[in-house]
């Protein structure tokens, strides 16, 4: 095929007009409408062989309804902004192209696929796609001097600033990690080639791994990032109408993304009735997201009115018997949840909790925070309520003559809580302990760490010299020697170990299965103490704080 060639003045035209990808992309329609034409001068070819060439393209060709828009695209832009020749285009029958139902995905998916993400650049542009709702074509091209304030300016095709967007302040922590380690120049994802912008098939394919990796179905693409964004701004109360002009969509794409997760509700009655007071309550009951009851605030009068018009919500109270310590519970321990997991992954409030509380030692930023928490053991691990024992620390000296003597020190001396109380050990290290050693034993067998298998000998130790020194039951005393009423007994007590994060085993491209498995192989051997990582102890407590009623 002979290559068309244009003038030194027409390729100067499209250059002003057309960035280099898109021209490239038009070019190849050119030559292929040069070619079917017989390789006559593109402006003396008549709209009835224009015609004859989409024909051909789409019968004979067999083109996807995609490409023979960007070929009618390519050749009026050709005609009408080039050649100057008013050719009707509008009367050319092109396939219809079949959208895929918008869909979202949930934040929960969206935050496991970015921690399944080890790569701080990869992990880096994923999350902006969802944190600003881009296109990757406007990833690509966000220089480092776009961001500001917390403010990124997003460019458009002509690489001008089309509109500026918020993208808060997990993001801009994030970008400042990724920016310290890699330290871009120009664009803010650079390519291989310096000053060369980074790859879009390499951001589908790191994509395609991590939603595999956290099992999101194999329809989910990169473009599902931007429709989560719009939906969960929906979720937050703002109108579907305000984000999209926020993102610069025109009419045709604004009615597509209406569209997301079904998001259409059947108006069920008329605003006059609402002036004479004859709507139907039943007609005009409202679905209100997790997110938009967390901002709802009500004034005295509203709260009021609530009540007096849902009297069901008090009879709901009284029946299932919540109280009001039960509601300062909860808030309490969701309040407690959510340190524990700052503590897990923010190291920046890990050390300020450290110097908040004048500590110097890893293991005792836990060993304080679990004091006041002792409830985390006992939710989640056997499903007992376990509490610490009246006026003592959680750590308790264990191998003395009693609790206030000199001897081996536990970190957590626990009893359980039912008709009979039994003691309960646990021993804590640190989230950031390694479970394995760096190096395999032998192929697919890895052993366990110095610091793990330490700590186990350090529990059963403990144990072991409790059952020597330790009567079968303890009467409970206070600091002057007072009997408490409390009574314990000490029969093959439970014991746990709190180490290390399952996140070790996680890589760029999903779990080490030999690791984990040499993992999962230890500690289902061990009847005591049973091992529990940090992730695992606050997931569990987490569930129980969300699904079951407990005592405040």
């Amino acid at each position: 095929m002979k290559k068309l060639r244009f003038n030194i003045q027409t390729e100067k035209k499209f250059k002003e007009k057309l960035d280099t990808k898109t021209y490239q992309s038009y070019k190849a329609w050119y030559d292929q409408l040069h070619e079917y034409c017989g390789y006559k001068a593109l402006r003396t070819i008549k709209i009835q062989e224009i015609n004859n060439f989409f024909d051909y393209l789409i019968n004979k060709r067999k083109y996807s309804p995609s490409s023979i828009h960007v070929a009618i695209a390519a050749l009026r832009f050709l005609y009408s902004e080039i050649l100057k020749i008013g050719f009707n285009f509008d009367h050319i029958k092109t396939p219809i192209i079949e959208r895929e139902n918008p869909v979202s995905i949930d934040k929960k998916k969206i935050k496991a696929l970015l921690n399944s993400i080890s790569n701080i650049k990869q992990r880096s542009v994923i999350a902006l796609i969802y944190a600003a709702g881009l296109d990757i074509s406007e990833v690509v091209k966000v220089r480092v001097s776009d961001i500001k304030d917390a403010k990124l300016s997003v460019r458009g095709k002509n690489d001008e600033i089309v509109r500026e967007t918020k993208i808060g302040k997990f993001m801009m922590e994030l970008l400042k990690e990724y920016r310290n380690s890699y330290k871009p120049s120009d664009f803010l994802f650079e390519g291989l080639k310096d000053g060369s912008m980074y790859s879009p098939t390499s951001i589908r394919n790191v994509f395609n791994r991590a939603k595999k990796s956290v099992g999101l179905d194999d329809v989910i693409t990169v473009r599902h990032l931007k429709y989560s964004y719009v939906k969960h701004l929906q979720d937050e109360g703002f109108k579907t109408i305000d984000i999209l002009k926020h993102l610069g969509m025109n009419a045709k794409t604004i009615e597509y993304y209406s569209q997301i997760d079904s998001e259409y509700r059947e108006i069920e009655f008329s605003p006059l009735d609402t002036i004479y007071n004859k709507k139907q309550s039943e007609s005009i009951k409202l679905e209100i997201t997790n997110e938009q009851i967390e901002n709802i605030v009500f004034t005295d009068y509203q709260t009021k009115q609530l009540i007096e018009k849902n009297p069901e919500l008090i009879k709901s109270f009284i029946e299932n018997d919540i109280s009001h310590s039960d509601i300062i519970a909860l808030g309490y321990r969701k309040k407690q949840l959510d340190i524990f997991s700052k503590l897990l992954t923010d190291k920046e409030f890990f050390e300020q909790f450290k110097t908040d509380n004048n500590i110097s030692k890893t293991e005792q930023v836990w060993q304080i925070f679990f004091e006041s928490n002792p409830w985390i053991f006992g939710h989640g691990l056997n499903y007992i309520f376990s509490s610490p024992l009246e006026g003592k620390k959680l750590e308790q000296v264990v191998s003395g003559y009693d609790f206030n003597a000199s001897g081996k020190r536990v970190d957590g001396l626990l009893k359980t809580r039912g008709l009979i109380s039994s003691l309960c050990f646990v021993e804590i290290k640190t989230h950031r302990t390694d479970l394995l050693k760096s190096n395999y034993y032998r192929k697919e067998s890895w052993s366990a760490s110095y610091e793990l298998s330490g700590a186990i000998a350090q529990i059963q130790r403990t144990v072991d010299k409790s059952l020597k020194s330790i009567s079968s039951k303890i009467e409970i005393k206070d600091s002057q020697g007072n009997l408490t009423g409390e009574q314990v007994f000490l029969y093959q007590p439970k014991s746990y170990l709190i180490i290390g994060s399952l996140s070790e085993f996680v890589c760029e491209f999903g779990v080490n299965e030999d690791k984990y498995s040499s993992f999962e192989i230890l500690r289902r051997n061990m009847l005591n103490p049973e091992i529990l990582t940090f992730d695992e102890l606050f997931e569990r407590a987490k569930y129980l704080t969300e699904h079951i009623k407990y005592e405040a």
